[in-house]
């Protein structure tokens, strides 16, 4: 399957020109990624269009992380000593998806999108006892000493 991104969307947030060889290490992630997100989705999204933009953005960031640091280097710098590593973890030698984007890549594969805010219809009941709302919008109610406030659809109000 084709990936969600191309590697000029990669490009465009890195700081350094990528030369060929690194141009075809992105492609080459960025199909590795899509499939990866496609796998923690459990959707295929068979055209990179369907996919949702924060799937695709997703993966522009997995990569583009990968990209910025290729050799998985790590510096420490005491004084005026410079120490580098480059085996400090395996998986940070490719692209790799946070726990956190993991989750959030999840959750869009299910039909779970960000939060929900809106309006809610609401719908006054009859209590089952028979108590119909007073005149003066009350109910009585048996475990408290003065009656319940309730939306008395006789009188239109309250």
């Amino acid at each position: 399957m084709e990936p969600f991104a191309l590697v000029e969307d990669v490009q465009r947030r890195l700081d350094f020109v990528l030369d060929e060889r690194e141009e075809e290490a992105v492609s080459a992630h960025l199909e590795d990624m899509s499939n990866e997100a496609r796998y923690i989705a459990g959707r295929e999204w068979p055209e990179p269009e369907s996919a949702p933009y924060e799937i695709r953005t997703t993966v522009i960031i997995s990569v583009t992380r990968w990209a910025k640091n290729m050799n998985a280097i790590t510096l420490s710098r005491a004084g005026d000593e410079t120490v580098e590593w480059d085996d400090v973890k395996p998986e940070h030698a490719v692209p790799w998806f946070t726990p956190q984007e993991q989750k959030k890549i999840k959750a869009i594969g299910d039909g779970r999108r960000g939060y929900f805010l809106g309006t809610v219809e609401m719908v006054a009941y009859l209590p089952e006892n028979g108590f119909a709302a007073q005149d003066d919008g009350m109910i009585p109610v048996a475990s408290m000493q003065t009656p319940f406030p309730m939306f008395n659809p006789a009188t239109d109000g309250w």
